[in-house]
């Protein structure tokens, strides 16, 4: 079943080559700087052997809200590659990687070929009526609920053309990799590209939050792996492809392994702190009804939570989830005397995960999260 979907070849890493820039001065050891524990999973499980991975942002901090200290500044001078999201998330990186790193080649995974990208869910905007005087259109009398559980409709972009011209791969076609299995029945309509929308957590932007899905994982392997193979020589380069193989095979069982821990509890109604597991919920097909806040930094008003608290107890919502990073002062608000478990999922686990193999213990806990709660 979910092999079907991890049909992303060794020809396609090599085709990335386009992504390295020619006149970078590599070392012979390449120094791989990434963002969040996620990324850096993923980068330790390609680069295991062939460099060096660091991880900026430790001890469960949020992207949101980084501040960058003199020693990130001296790790990201020294590199020679930085793996990062996009400035959607990473807003402390925006417009600053050139000068912060001016040697390095920025990979920015959103770019990436292969990738499922999914727009943000409009619901997840839907308790927000009372923020800030500039959230009255999004009315929240019935929830706005009718259409939670057509996520199947969520536009994937296939990503043909982003006119990446500083890496030189513009022509690279980023076809769908064989979806077959238990993501098609989600329908999600294919785009000819995707603009820049500034990915900030607006409905209608894309979900930068594409490592929660083992598929989009294997993207970003392969999209790495052929970024940084034209700057290593040749025992590097078999060792790269040793990985790359390895890293298939694991995300590819792990994507069946998931499929079937998640799918006993996929029909339970949850609410999560904010909108941060979509790539997971709609691969999987979770029940996913709404967010508690639009935005980590956004808390939300006395009307949004007296909604929340009226969906639960009419709505039959399960579990709400809270978010280690942050205080979960809301969600116990919204429970308070109601019958909902409350469980935590981490949607960026933390450097303990930063290692060979972390991708797949991320994973599994946030899967145990879901399972945990809702089960």
């Amino acid at each position: 079943m979910a092999a079907a979907r991890f049909t992303i070849t060794t020809a396609l890493a090599l085709s990335l080559s386009g992504l390295a820039a020619t006149s970078m001065a590599q070392s012979e050891t390449p120094k791989l700087v990434t963002t969040i524990p996620p990324l850096a999973a993923i980068a330790s499980d390609v680069f295991d052997g062939v460099g060096e991975t660091s991880l900026l942002i430790r001890n469960g901090g949020s992207p949101h809200a980084y501040s960058l200290r003199p020693s990130d500044a001296a790790t990201l001078a020294d590199a020679d590659y930085v793996l990062w999201v996009g400035e959607g998330l990473e807003t402390f990186l925006a417009g600053k990687l050139d000068t912060l790193a001016p040697t390095a080649v920025q990979i920015e995974a959103m770019e990436l070929p292969g990738l499922t990208l999914l727009e943000y869910r409009p619901e997840a905007h839907g308790h927000h009526d009372d923020h800030h005087g500039d959230h009255d259109d999004h009315g929240h009398d019935d929830h706005g609920h009718d259409d939670h559980k057509d996520h199947d409709d969520h536009e994937k972009h296939a990503h043909d053309d982003h006119g990446h011209n500083d890496h030189g791969h513009d022509d690279h076609g980023h076809d769908d990799h064989g979806h077959d299995d238990h993501k098609d029945h989600h329908d999600h309509e294919e785009h000819a590209g995707h603009d820049h929308h500034g990915h900030n957590h607006a409905a209608g932007d894309d979900d930068v939050h594409i490592w929660t899905d083992p598929e989009n994982a294997l993207a970003i392997a392969v999209g790495l792996a052929g970024a940084v193979r034209p700057d290593l020589d040749a025992d590097q380069q078999v060792k790269l492809d040793a990985n790359l193989a390895a890293v298939r095979a694991a995300y590819t069982a792990l994507d069946e392994e998931v499929a079937a821990k998640l799918a006993p509890v996929s029909d339970k109604p949850f609410l999560t702190f904010h909108d941060a597991y979509q790539y997971m919920e709609v691969a999987y097909d979770m029940n996913y009804q709404g967010a508690v806040t639009v935005s980590p930094e956004v808390k939300p008003g006395a009307a949004s939570l007296r909604a929340l608290r009226q969906e639960v107890a009419n709505d039959g919502i399960v579990c709400i989830f809270a978010e280690p990073q942050f205080e979960p002062r809301a969600i116990n608000t919204i429970a308070e005397g109601l019958e909902v478990k409350k469980g935590i999922l981490d949607p960026l686990g933390d450097a303990e995960f930063a290692t060979k193999g972390g991708y797949e213990k991320f994973i599994r806990q946030l899967v145990a999260g879901y399972t945990d709660c809702l089960g």
